[in-house]
């Protein structure tokens, strides 16, 4: 089956968590392909925490691969994306050639840096 990408504008998960009807649907699109993924791109709520966990949960109940994409909290001169399963960050994408990304972690006492490499977005 052919990826499927499908925008939503609102309802659902978000304003009705107990009544996952257009959830399912959307899975639905998938196929019989056993646990879809889905990427919610949560810019209407400012990547509130809180709606980010109501996905996490609505698409978790019905066994599918959740993950998200925030936007905010990043400048548009900064040209770089950040998408994350769960807590863990899978991707990092740049429309800038020279993008540069940092994973920053404490180890004891010591701050750890690791480069990232952002993948190109350009033409």
């Amino acid at each position: 089956m052919k990826p499927q990408i499908v925008a939503m504008g609102g309802g659902g998960f978000a304003t009705e968590p107990e009544n996952l009807l257009l959830e399912k649907y959307v899975l639905s699109l998938s196929g019989n392909r056993t646990r879809p993924r889905v990427c919610f791109i949560p810019t209407a709520s400012g990547d509130s925490a809180n709606y980010i966990e109501r996905f996490y949960t609505s698409f978790g109940e019905l066994d599918a691969v959740p993950s998200h994409l925030p936007l905010f909290g990043l400048t548009v001169r900064d040209g770089v994306g950040l998408h994350f399963v769960g807590t863990r960050l899978t991707q990092v994408v740049s429309s800038r050639v020279n993008a540069r990304a940092y994973e920053v972690r404490l180890d004891g006492l010591e701050l750890i840096e690791t480069e990232l490499l952002p993948r190109y977005l350009g033409r």
